[in-house]
């Protein structure tokens, strides 16, 4: 689906070319738009794996690492630091045009953290002479779930 992504590498992946390892390994991350989708493309990467150790004959052990929910701002929050911010000269958006997708490509643990209480994750853009280390063009809010 748009948005998906499946990243990964290999840690461990034997000595030489030219054998059959006893042991490899990987480290590798699903990222989805939202905490349901990341849900089930989970279970369709975790079935790769799967069908991979069993064309193989090999012992399969997945070992989740960790994971990010998907942002839930706290709009009350925002109303206050977009007025607090803009008496100071900035220029936030005003909030019938909020963009909660397309903020940032980032993982975060602010998704996390939204659930358990009110919070906002706040970011802005600071233009520099010798480039921008911060994209003007915006991409999405990723939550991930990374395996060992």
């Amino acid at each position: 689906m748009p948005g998906d992504i499946i990243q990964g590498y290999i840690t461990n992946g034997g000595i030489a070319p030219n054998i059959i390892h006893a042991y490899s390994a990987g480290l590798f991350c699903t990222r989805a738009l939202t905490k349901g989708r990341l849900a089930i493309l989970d279970a369709k990467v975790q079935k790769c794996f799967e069908a991979g150790a069993q064309a193989t004959g090999a012992t399969l052990k997945l070992t989740p690492l960790m994971a990010y929910d998907d942002l839930a701002p706290n709009f009350v929050l925002g109303k206050i630091c977009r007025e607090a911010f803009n008496k100071l000269g900035g220029d936030i958006l005003p909030p019938e045009l909020d963009i909660i997708k397309g903020a940032s490509q980032a993982s975060t643990d602010q998704g996390n953290v939204g659930y358990a209480m009110p919070s906002i994750s706040l970011g802005f853009r600071i233009d520099c002479e010798e480039g921008n280390h911060n994209p003007k063009v915006g991409g999405f809010p990723y939550f991930s779930k990374c395996y060992l």
